[in-house]
């Protein structure tokens, strides 16, 4: 420690060696700076690696719940229902009325397919068809028995009688006379002749009304023949019978006062006169059913 007094090993500084101490001094300040300065320097910024991109995830939708809204209540208007009316179809055009003066050669031809037997078929042969069978129609509605409008001949055998203790009878032999015209009505297809009859109408109308009836029609007439044989009484073969000039004649005033056409019809026979009643009924509700 220095008291005032220098060591006495301590050598005063010489000129030469002050030099060296400042560049010792020097080069330690150089030092030092140099210290100082990295020190004191900011440090070099080096970015910090960049990160990799975070995977987001698409957060699931949330569903949020409509609100329920109440539906106004829906006023129903009540409109009347116009109702349609259809237009009916367009009517096809009607067939050509056929005349009375063209007939002849159509009917010839329908009785030839309907095969309505001999005896039509004669009938047919002559011209005025329809004018000969409205005629015959209404003979019979009369309770005619218009034999020379057809060709259906009288009986050929006489009309037999027996003696009896009151007079005499009908043999019971004349309704044999009757078979074949019972045996003829009895094959007559009534379906068959109600379809001409309605094929012809409007030609047999005409006929008819040449006959002095403007007002009816011959379907009416001929449903009244047929109803008049339907009510034929039954046969009397017991009836006491009377000669008056070349024929007989029933004893009764009642039987006599009876149409010809019932009275012929009787003198057929039970067995016969079932077989023409039952035809004329049957044909008399077919043609009021078309």
């Amino acid at each position: 420690m220095a008291n005032g007094h220098q060591d006495e090993n301590t050598a005063a500084p010489s000129k030469g060696n002050g030099k060296s101490i400042a560049l010792a001094g020097l080069g330690i300040a150089i030092i030092a700076g140099a210290i100082a300065w990295g020190f004191f320097q900011e440090p070099e910024v080096i970015p910090p690696p960049a990160p990799e991109p975070a995977v987001v995830e698409e957060p699931e939708p949330v569903v949020v719940p409509e609100p329920k809204v109440e539906p106004e209540p829906v006023v129903v208007e009540t409109v009347e229902e116009v109702p349609q009316i259809e237009e009916p179809p367009y009517p096809p055009e009607p067939e050509p009325v056929l005349a009375l003066a063209d007939s002849d050669t159509p009917v010839r031809e329908a009785i030839a397919d309907a095969k309505l037997g001999v005896a039509v078929e004669q009938f047919a042969v002559s011209n005025n068809v329809l004018q000969r069978a409205v005629s015959f129609v209404d003979s019979l509605s009369q309770g005619d028995m218009p034999y020379k409008l057809v060709p259906i001949a009288r009986p050929k055998q006489q009309f037999g009688v027996q003696k009896l203790d009151y007079g005499y009878v009908a043999d019971s032999a004349n309704s044999a006379r009757y078979d074949g015209l019972a045996k003829w009505i009895d094959s007559v297809d009534v379906t068959t002749l109600v379809g001409m009859v309605n094929t012809f109408e409007a030609p047999l109308n005409e006929a008819y009304s040449l006959l002095g009836y403007p007002d009816t029609n011959f379907r009416d007439k001929l449903v009244a023949a047929l109803e008049l044989i339907m009510l034929t009484p039954e046969p009397q073969p017991e009836a006491a019978l009377v000669k008056k000039e070349a024929v007989y004649v029933y004893e009764d005033p009642e039987l006599e006062a009876l149409p010809a056409l019932q009275k012929q019809v009787m003198r057929a026979g039970t067995k016969n006169a079932d077989i023409i009643r039952g035809k004329a009924a049957e044909l008399r509700a077919a043609i009021l059913d078309s």
